[in-house]
């Protein structure tokens, strides 16, 4: 009984902290749905929908595969830029897998995010773009495109498909055939 009382009495002193500012003025307590997102985790099932060990070539999972199912966890993961992932409110979990081959000297690292249907998907797409981006021929998954940053000496391609958005990076210039097959693994494994 104590207990639920003063979890109620806590939930309204939120709500009426939510309304106030520091003076103790009426505020409007509306966030913008943009900026609105969940830290409490969630059951994170895109792991389940990475390739398989020698899905293309010889490449094969380096380690587990990291996850992020909260924002805050999302952004420790990719250090930076997870705002594009998350406006809209739709993000609902990220798996990142690394994949190594025992005979290329490139490897390939997959980002696969959830973003709760095909618009936070396509909004998440949009958000990410680089002025580099070309259109891939022919498309992988609903829509895809890829380029190549000869500083960095990367590939980089993005996929949506569904509810999906995927990013592979190829950590040679030469590994994007093998990225793009990555992708293409990727989209076979969603239905």
């Amino acid at each position: 009984m104590k207990t639920t009382m003063l979890v109620a009495c806590a939930a309204a002193a939120l709500a009426l902290a939510a309304c106030s500012d520091d003076n103790g003025s009426k505020t409007d307590s509306k966030v913008p749905d943009s900026t609105v997102q969940s830290d409490a985790p969630v059951v994170c099932t895109v792991d389940a929908l990475l390739p398989k060990d020698n899905a293309v070539g010889d490449f094969a999972a380096d380690g587990a595969p990291q996850t992020a199912d909260n924002l805050t966890a999302l952004t420790a993961l990719i250090d930076g830029g997870s705002e594009k992932y998350t406006q809209g409110g739709k993000f609902v979990c990220m798996a990142l897998q690394k994949y190594k081959s025992a005979t290329k000297s490139h490897g390939l690292e997959l980002w696969l995010f959830d973003q709760t249907d095909a618009a936070g998907a396509e909004a998440a797409y949009t958000n990410t773009s680089n002025p580099d981006d070309q259109d891939l021929t022919p498309t992988i998954g609903d829509a895809s495109r890829g380029h190549e940053n000869a500083i960095a000496g990367i590939y980089q391609a993005d996929m949506r498909k569904g509810q999906y958005l995927a990013r592979v990076i190829a950590d040679a210039v030469a590994g994007k055939d093998d990225a793009l097959a990555l992708l293409t693994a990727l989209a076979g494994e969603i239905q």
